[in-house]
C-alpha cells in the first residue's frame, strides 16, 4: 500500500531542500584580534541556528580562563508567559553533568577519600551484576567515569519520575541484569556507571550526593544557581522544556550524578574558567586537571578513533589550530546542552537551549565558534592531525557482508553491480566505492530521486576486520567510529518460536509515555528472532532489533557499543512468562486483545 506521508516528505525535500542555504560561512580574512567583527558573525551565525530549527530558546557563551568574550541570549524561557532567556535563565544540562561529577571524583581523590583504580564493590559491598561467562570481573570507578565498564545504558524503568527516589533502588534490580561486556572491551555509555559513582560517594561520606557536590564543588567555586535537580529544588529562573513547540513534562531524572545538574550559563561558565586557569583558586591540582582532560582510552583498539576522558569526549570535532579538544554534550527532556573545551589555548564554548530540536545547532554554532575566535587569536597552522587513520593492511577488508547489528538495529547488505545496498531503519540507502576504502552513502526517495541529506553526505563507511571482530566503521568530520558489527545469530528453539506474536508493556512509566513506546512485535525472519516496533513521529522509521537466543530463556541483542549486547530475559509470574528488558515487562497479547481493535 502507498505511504503517503512518503509522498509529503517527497514534496517537502524537493521544495525545501534547494532553499536550504546552510550557514553564515566563516570569513576567510578575518584579522587578528578583530573581535569586533568576529561578534558580528557569531551574532549572525547563532540568530541563523535560532531561526532555521525554530528553537524555542538558545544561550551561548564563549570564554578564556579569566572573562566572557562574547555571549547572546535568544528567544524564550517559558512561551506561555513571554519570559525570555536571559543570563539568569537555568537549563538542565543532560548529560554535561558527567564532567562536574569527574570533577568532583577527582576531588574526592585528592583529599584519600577514594582511589579511581580501586573495584567499585570497595565502596558498594552490595553491588552484583551478572556475566554470561558467569565469572565476576572487576570494574573500577576509572572504568565508570569513561564508560568502559561493561554495564548496559540504564535501567531505564522508573529513570524518569514526578517525585524523587534513591538512586540505590537500582542496586536490587542489577542484581538480576546481566553486563552487556567485560570492562575495557570497547565504550558504551552507561548512566548506571555515573549512578554506581554517585552511590559510592555516598556510602564514602554518609551524605546525600547533592549535598557532597555541593560541599567540595560548587559552594568553593560559589556556583550559587546550580544544583542537582529533585521536587525540592529552587526552580526559579528554571527554563520551560520544549518539543516541536510543545511543552515536554518536568520529570526527574533518578541518575542524578548522570543527568539531574541544572545550572545557567554564568555559573557553568565559571566551573569551566576555573579547571582552565592555573591560578591559586583552581578547585584541582595540576595533576587531577591533566587527567581530567586527557583521554583514558588509547588502548582500547574497538574503540578506533574514539577518545573519551573523565565525562569527555577528547577529539572529534572540526575545528583547526585547535590542540586538545574535549566537549560533552546534553540531551534531556527538552533540552539539549554542548559545551566543549580548548585547554591548551584556554578557550571555551557553551551552548544550551530549551528546545530538544537544538542538537544540530548546538554542533553548528560550537564548531563555528571555536573556529571564529581561534582565528582571530593566533596564525592558523597545520599542527592539528585530527585523523589517525588505522594500519591499512591489517584492518583490510574489501567487501561489506551480508548484514551488520548496530545501534539502528539490523542492517541486511545487498551486493548489486556497482555498488551495496543497506536497508537502515527501513529505508535504502546505496554505498557507493569512493575513495578506497571508504565507501560514500547515498539516498534516491523511491530509488529514483538523488536526495542529498547533509548528514549523510559527511559520512562514509568501510569494512573492516578488528581483532576477531567484522565490523562497519563509520568516518564522521574526520574521525573513525565503529558503527557496526557482524554477528551470527542461533536459531531460536521451540520455546523462543512459542513466543511469536505482537506484546504490550505492562508496567509503563513516565519515560515511556513521553517516547509514545507502547507495543512491539517478536518475529521470525529468515529462521532467526527479531523485535519490530516503529518509531511514533519519525515518518514510518522502524527497527528490526535481531535477538540471539543463548539459553531458552535469555536472548541477547547483538552487537559492540552503547545499547548493544544488552539482554532480554523471560521471567515466570505463576503460570504467566514474560518477556523483561531494562525492567520494562512485556506481555503478549492474544490475538483478541490486539491494541488495535475497532467497533463498527
Amino acid at each position: 500500500m502507498f505511504n503517503f506521508k512518503f509522498l509529503i516528505l517527497a514534496i517537502w525535500l524537493i521544495i525545501v531542500l534547494p532553499a536550504f542555504a546552510g550557514p553564515p560561512e566563516i570569513p576567510a580574512d578575518l584579522n587578528l584580534n578583530d573581535y569586533s567583527r568576529a561578534n558580528s558573525v557569531m551574532n549572525d551565525i547563532t540568530r541563523y541556528w535560532q531561526d532555521e530549527e525554530e528553537l524555542a530558546g538558545i544561550a551561548v557563551a564563549i570564554f578564556d580562563d579569566k572573562k566572557v568574550i562574547w555571549k547572546k541570549n535568544l528567544g524564550k524561557a517559558d512561551t506561555n508567559k513571554n519570559i525570555n532567556i536571559s543570563d539568569g535563565t537555568k537549563f538542565r544540562v543532560g548529560a554535561v553533568t558527567t564532567v562536574l561529577t569527574s570533577a568532583l571524583v577527582l576531588k574526592l581523590q585528592e583529599l584519600g577519600l577514594l582511589n579511581i583504580n580501586d573495584d567499585i564493590r570497595d565502596y558498594i559491598p552490595e553491588f552484583d551484576i551478572k556475566y554470561h561467562d558467569n565469572k565476576q570481573h572487576k570494574i573500577t570507578i576509572k572504568n565508570l567515569l569513561t564508560h568502559h565498564a561493561g554495564l548496559p545504558i540504564s535501567i531505564l524503568k522508573d529513570s524518569w519520575v514526578e517525585r524523587a527516589i534513591p538512586v540505590k533502588s537500582i542496586l536490587p534490580k542489577l542484581k538480576r541484569t546481566y553486563a552487556a561486556n567485560p570492562p575495557d572491551l570497547v565504550y558504551g555509555y552507561s548512566n548506571l556507571g555515573y549512578s554506581l559513582i554517585g552511590i559510592a560517594i555516598e556510602n564514602i561520606t554518609k551524605k546525600p550526593f547533592n549535598q557532597i557536590m555541593r560541599q567540595y564543588l560548587l559552594d568553593p567555586i560559589q556556583l550559587h544557581n546550580t544544583f542537582m535537580l529533585d521536587e525540592k529544588a529552587d526552580k526559579a529562573q528554571l527554563a520551560v522544556g520544549y518539543k516541536e513547540e510543545k511543552m515536554r513534562s518536568g520529570l526527574i531524572p533518578r541518575d542524578v550524578a548522570s543527568l539531574g545538574l541544572v545550572s545557567n550559563m554564568g555559573d557553568l561558565v565559571t566551573f569551566f574558567q576555573n579547571m582552565m586557569s592555573r591560578n591559586s583558586g583552581r578547585i584541582l591540582k595540576n595533576d587531577s586537571v591533566n587527567k581530567y582532560f586527557s583521554s583514558h582510552n588509547n588502548s582500547i583498539l574497538l574503540d578506533v578513533d574514539k577518545r573519551v576522558g573523565f565525562g569527555w569526549n577528547v577529539g572529534g570535532l572540526n575545528v583547526k589550530n585547535a590542540g586538545k579538544i574535549v566537549w560533552r554534550t546534553g540531551s534531556t527532556l527538552g533540552f539539549r546542552s554542548r559545551v566543549a573545551i580548548l585547554p591548551d589555548k584556554k578557550l571555551g564554548i557553551i551552548v544550551l537551549s530549551n528546545d530538544a530540536g537544538a542538537w544540530k545547532a548546538a554542533e553548528g554554532i560550537v564548531e563555528s565558534g571555536l573556529q571564529i575566535y581561534l582565528n582571530i587569536r593566533e596564525e592558523l597552522s597545520d599542527q592539528n592531525k585530527i585523523n589517525r587513520p588505522l594500519n591499512e593492511k591489517r584492518f583490510h577488508v574489501d567487501k561489506f557482508l551480508t548484514s551488520y547489528n548496530s545501534m539502528l538495529g539490523y542492517i541486511p547488505i545487498k551486493d548489486e553491480i556497482d555498488y551495496f545496498q543497506a536497508n537502515v531503519l527501513g529505508w535504502d540507502v546505496q554505498l557507493v566505492r569512493d575513495t578506497s576504502p571508504w565507501y560514500k552513502i547515498e539516498y534516491s526517495l523511491f530509488g529514483l530521486l538523488p536526495i542529498n541529506i547533509s548528514w549523510i553526505a559527511d559520512t562514509a563507511v568501510r569494512p573492516v576486520k578488528i581483532a576477531t571482530h567484522d565490523g562497519v566503521i563509520a568516518k564522521y568530520k574526520n574521525r573513525q567510529y565503529l558503527f557496526a558489527v557482524n554477528k551470527s545469530l542461533n536459531e531460536p528453539d521451540h520455546d523462543w518460536k512459542s513466543r511469536l506474536g505482537e506484546y504490550r508493556i505492562i508496567n509503563s512509566d513516565k519515560l515511556l509515555e513521553e517516547m509514545e513506546i507502547s507495543t512491539g512485535e517478536l518475529v521470525l525472519k529468515n529462521n532467526y528472532l527479531f523485535f519490530k516496533y516503529e518509531f511514533p513521529n519519525f515518518l514510518g522509521f522502524k527497527v528490526d532489533i535481531p535477538l540471539n537466543p543463548i539459553s531458552k530463556d535469555v536472548a541477547i541483542i547483538p552487537g559492540l557499543g552503547t545499547g548493544l549486547n544488552e539482554s532480554i530475559q523471560v521471567v515466570y509470574q505463576g503460570s504467566k512468562q514474560y518477556l523483561e528488558y531494562s525492567g520494562y515487562l512485556l506481555e503478549k497479547l492474544e490475538k483478541k486483545d490486539s491494541v488495535f481493535n475497532f467497533d463498527f
